[in-house]
């Protein structure tokens, strides 16, 4: 399970690789093009200099000059002023000059004088000389629409397809989760109804054995048959729940955390194989609204989940009760050997686990049980390499809480 969540961190690592190197190599294309077209007006304007330069060179009367100049022009498609030595912009000497329609014709040689400036921080103005000393006219230009747009566009498109992306991701993501939610939902109700069956049956063999006059240590024994068959129905019931809208009912937290650790410290942690310390400490009586079977199916996987990373040597788990600010703060602490930080964000994750044996579903169904269905968080408060690892569930204080006590 672990290898596929690292296939897939891969195979998004290779994707957005992929897509920076289009990205990347679409910004690159369209700057060479918008550059091309730069030089190509450069070039045009300075043809229409050296028309000008050659008309004021040569008889004004001359057709064919006049013919030639007149073509060039029109083959212009971007913005040009003629101005003379000093910027002033000659009179009817521009082209694809777009002035706003509420500007008065008083001020149009004010807007040209501007855009004269405008142009000379894009590039240098061409200059149109005689006897290559002598300036009689410059020729100020700016970019084309098509530039302009060639400039914009890789960008434009880039932010598209991104958005496009997202919005895809987070649909799917919404899909999967339903999907994931239904698949859950329903692997809990079919364990319910098969594990029905045979609990009816050990119900009803525990009955027989009790009617047959067992001796004290038979008592005693089938007490605790008895306990744990409490608990497989406490199980079924909670895979019954799943899926199904909880109800939450004011309890005692404290008294719920204490109960369920009482039970696993007389099943597991006092196991001479186990040979581990389990404690409860903090507040002893708070209140918040729960569903307790789900509660305490949350609290039994966090506590079994510490005994199995706890240290060999004096191996510990200590439970801590406390109020922050209107919330309930259960901190459930091992001194185990921590995980690597980059995995606190993976481990909530459906079929995420760090054990050679399991299904990675555990912490994904405490997240759901707490933030879902409860409307609290449950989080890696702390984890050190070495040490151990803080598990935190919060949960809203009950609004009778003060009442209740």
């Amino acid at each position: 399970m672990n290898r596929l969540f690292r296939y897939s961190f891969y195979v998004k690592t290779a994707l957005v690789f992929v897509a920076i190197l289009l990205s990347t190599g679409t910004v690159i294309y369209t700057s060479q093009l918008v550059k091309k077209l730069e030089t190509r007006q450069k070039q045009v304007a300075e043809t229409w200099a050296a028309g000008l330069q050659h008309l004021a060179s040569s008889d004004p009367n001359n057709a064919d000059l006049t013919f030639i100049f007149d073509e060039i022009v029109s083959t212009i498609d971007f913005p040009v002023i003629v101005s003379d030595p000093e910027n002033e912009p000659i009179p009817g000497f521009f082209r694809n000059i777009k002035f706003p329609e509420e500007l008065p014709e008083s001020l149009q040689t004010d807007h040209l004088k501007n855009l004269i400036l405008a142009y000379d921080k894009q590039r240098e103005p061409i200059l149109v000389t005689v006897q290559d000393t002598i300036v009689l006219q410059k020729i100020h230009y700016g970019n084309s629409a098509l530039i302009d747009q060639l400039r914009w566009f890789p960008y434009v498109q880039i932010s598209l397809v991104a958005g496009f992306i997202l919005f895809g991701y987070f649909a799917f993501s919404i899909i999967r989760r339903h999907e994931q939610s239904s698949v859950w939902v329903g692997m809990s109700k079919e364990t319910a109804h098969q594990l029905g069956t045979p609990l009816s049956g050990l119900l009803a063999w525990i009955e027989i054995l009790k009617s047959q006059n067992p001796d004290s240590d038979q008592k005693e024994t089938i007490s605790e048959m008895e306990q744990d068959l409490e608990r497989l129905m406490m199980v079924t019931d909670r895979f019954s729940k799943i899926g199904a809208k909880p109800v939450l009912v004011t309890s005692d937290v404290a008294a719920e955390v204490r109960e369920i650790a009482s039970y696993l410290d007389r099943r597991l942690f006092s196991a001479k194989s186990r040979n581990a310390t389990l404690e409860v400490t903090g507040e002893s009586s708070i209140f918040a609204d729960l569903n307790s079977i789900l509660f305490r199916w949350v609290l039994e996987n966090l506590i079994k989940n510490a005994l199995d990373a706890c240290s060999d040597v004096n191996p510990f788990v200590r439970i801590s009760l406390t109020t922050v600010k209107e919330k309930v703060q259960i901190d459930v602490t091992d001194n185990g050997k921590g995980m690597p930080k980059k995995l606190v964000k993976e481990i909530f994750r459906p079929g995420f686990t760090t054990k050679k044996r399991g299904w990675g579903m555990g912490l994904s169904l405490a997240k759901r049980i707490i933030e879902d269905y409860h409307g609290g968080r449950i989080s890696v408060a702390q984890t050190v390499e070495g040490k151990g690892t803080t598990f935190r569930i919060e949960l809203k204080m009950s609004k009778d809480h003060k009442k209740v006590n």
